[in-house]
């Protein structure tokens, strides 16, 4: 019985670090398209004025 409750920890664990892993993901992703968003912004004002 004790090898079955490891086993669901360590399943619990993994899924936990695996959402973590994707919400830092998701995260990086959506800074890296503001970033991109802003420096696009940023050049286009210097074209223009």
């Amino acid at each position: 019985m004790k090898n079955v409750k490891v086993r669901n920890l360590s399943l619990l664990s993994a899924s936990v670090l695996l959402s973590g892993h994707f919400l830092f993901f998701m995260y990086a992703f959506h800074a890296a398209i503001s970033i991109r968003y802003w420096i696009a912004i940023d050049i286009a004002i210097r074209y223009r004025y």
